[in-house]
C-alpha cells in the first residue's frame, strides 16, 4: 500500500454478525451451485450480485458476464470484480479459463467481507 493511502479496513464495521452471514453465504453458495450444476461459471461474485428480500433470503443476480465452463472462450478476457478475483485469473498462471473454483474464491471474499465489512486485502495491484 502506497504511504498516501488510508488503510480501508479503518472505516468499516462488520455489516452482519456471524450467523446473518451465515445464512446469506448458505443462500448465496446455493445458488451457486445451481449455477455449476447447470455447466456455467458466474465470474462476477460479489455483495452488489446479491440481493436479500424482506425474509432475509439472499438470490444471486447479474448473470452478465456468466459463461459455460466446459466451452473454450474465442479470446481470454479478465471480467469482474478484482477485489474478488482468485489469484489464477489475476495472475493468469493458468491457461485454463474461469471454472467453478474461481467463483468459491470470490464467495469466500464475499463471506468475509459480510463479517468484516472490510476486504482481506488492500493492494490495488496484483502484487499486493
Amino acid at each position: 500500500m502506497d504511504a498516501n493511502q488510508k488503510d480501508p479496513s479503518a472505516a468499516f464495521l462488520p455489516l452482519f454478525d456471524e450467523e446473518q452471514a451465515k445464512s446469506l453465504i448458505f443462500d448465496t453458495a446455493k445458488g451457486l451451485l445451481h449455477v455449476h450444476d447447470n455447466g456455467f461459471v458466474h465470474r462476477d461474485i460479489k455483495a452488489e450480485n446479491c440481493i436479500i428480500d424482506k425474509h432475509f433470503n439472499c438470490r444471486l443476480i447479474d448473470f452478465g458476464l456468466a459463461v459455460a465452463y466446459d466451452k473454450p472462450l474465442s479470446e481470454k478476457l479478465i471480467v469482474g470484480t478484482k477485489l474478488y478475483m482468485s489469484p489464477e485469473i489475476l495472475t493468469q498462471d493458468d491457461d485454463m479459463p474461469y471454472r467453478p473454483p474461481c467463483d468459491i474464491w470470490a464467495l469466500g471474499i464475499l463471506m468475509y467481507f459480510l463479517i468484516s465489512g472490510h476486504y482481506p486485502f488492500f493492494g490495488f495491484e496484483v502484487e499486493d
